[in-house]
């Protein structure tokens, strides 16, 4: 009978052990619950900030490209109004050591300079 006596209280220690284990495991487990939904929403939300940001990435991918091809476009105008302008005032200087006393070429040339000189200065 002895042995009865000292198994019942073990049992009902065991009992309260396993209890309060469960008890916690339960409570970890509620935790873990909630913080997959939260996670979740978490995720909805990033997913839907990223597809935006990719948005607005592909839409600043296409502005760079056009920007581009509009240095191009301005490059080469550039480049084909510089070689005209070269072209023409090397023509008026070739013309005033042609004709050293025209005044409308002396007057050309010292207005080219100008030109150049302030340009340069900038």
């Amino acid at each position: 009978m002895s042995y009865e006596v000292d198994y019942i209280p073990w049992l009902e220690r065991q009992k309260e052990r396993l209890t309060f284990k469960y008890n916690k495991i339960k409570s970890e487990r509620d935790t873990l619950i909630d913080d997959i939904a939260v996670l979740k929403v978490n995720i909805s939300r990033l997913e839907r900030e990223n597809e935006k940001l990719r948005n607005e990435s592909i839409k600043n991918y296409k502005l760079w490209e056009e920007s581009e091809e509009q240095e191009r476009y301005f490059v080469k105008e550039f480049n084909k109004y510089h070689n005209l302008y070269t072209t023409l005032t090397n023509h008026i200087r070739d013309m005033k050591f042609a004709s050293p006393y025209s005044y409308n070429y002396i007057h050309l040339v010292n207005f080219i300079k100008e030109l150049e000189r302030a340009d340069d200065e900038r």
